[in-house]
């Protein structure tokens, strides 16, 4: 998938990097550090708006979440979210 831009300004929010293919917008968020609970709220906006404002019908919108560490908590918000997965660098 191509980056369509490294750091996306919308009317809402600056989206890190996003990516677009024919069926699947991409979010990618970079974290230094640990990554808290709170980084899943602010990638659902993102998403949000990506999907309201920017994505197709048919195509679907998913999010990634580079981090050095994770948590607990962060694990549990993100086993009830199918269209967002966690990364360690």
């Amino acid at each position: 998938m191509p980056i369509i831009n490294a750091e996306f300004l919308t009317k809402n929010c600056i989206l890190h990097c996003m990516s677009q293919s024919q069926k699947t917008f991409l979010e990618v968020e970079l974290k230094k550090g640990r990554v808290s609970n709170n980084v899943v709220g602010q990638i659902q906006r993102y998403l949000g708006h990506v999907k309201d404002d920017l994505a197709e019908e048919n195509q679907c919108v998913k999010g990634v979440i580079l981090g050095a560490n994770d948590d607990l908590r962060i694990k549990r918000v993100l086993s009830i979210t199918s269209n967002i997965k966690f990364f360690k660098y």
